[in-house]
């Protein structure tokens, strides 16, 4: 069965120029313009949320919450990041967490620093990595009496939870490829 309003034309004046509704259908097409605007309302809200987090700022925090809730400008990050630090919500540096081709220049120094075998800002030799670290401490343990299980439980421990961290130098390369 098609739809009544399939064939509707607006230039068509051969019809009835009024139209009859009953009172329960007038109250029916007024509930669905109701939750019509609430849905496009809370649309509008979520994409408002998505946008300022994807602009790095905390939703949690009750300066950006409340300039989420009153913000009415564009829902774009770039137009979120601005209005956040032209109002004040955040500092220029905030909004901007990266230089212009997304390297924080501080890194960059200390990565070039430690290249040439400098020490790290803290003064202090870098530790040896972690698995290193956990292997050897496991062969001390068995060394000192206790099982190899042991030992092994605790360096895979150590391994997994220093990669649950985000370090990537415990992780093993595949059998193929180079470290």
């Amino acid at each position: 069965m098609a739809d009544d309003n399939d064939n509707l034309d607006d230039d068509d004046t051969s019809g009835p120029a009024t139209v009859t509704l009953t009172r329960a259908q007038i109250r029916s097409m007024e509930r669905d313009a109701k939750s019509a605007r609430e849905a496009i309302a809370e649309a509008n809200s979520l994409r408002l949320q998505l946008a300022v987090t994807q602009a790095g700022l905390d939703i949690t925090d009750p300066k950006i919450a409340f300039f989420a809730k009153h913000y009415d400008g564009e829902t774009t990050v770039e137009a979120v990041k601005a209005a956040a630090a032209t109002l004040g919500f955040v500092t220029a540096a905030e909004s901007d967490d990266e230089g212009d081709d997304g390297v924080d220049p501080n890194l960059t120094d200390a990565r070039d620093r430690l290249a040439s075998g400098a020490l790290p800002d803290n003064g202090k030799a870098p530790e040896k990595p972690v698995r290193e670290t956990a292997i050897t401490q496991a062969r001390e343990f068995v060394k000192n009496g206790g099982t190899q299980e042991d030992g092994m439980a605790f360096a895979f421990n150590q391994i997994v939870g220093a990669a649950a961290k985000g370090d990537k130098s415990v992780i093993i390369p595949s059998i193929g490829q180079s470290a």
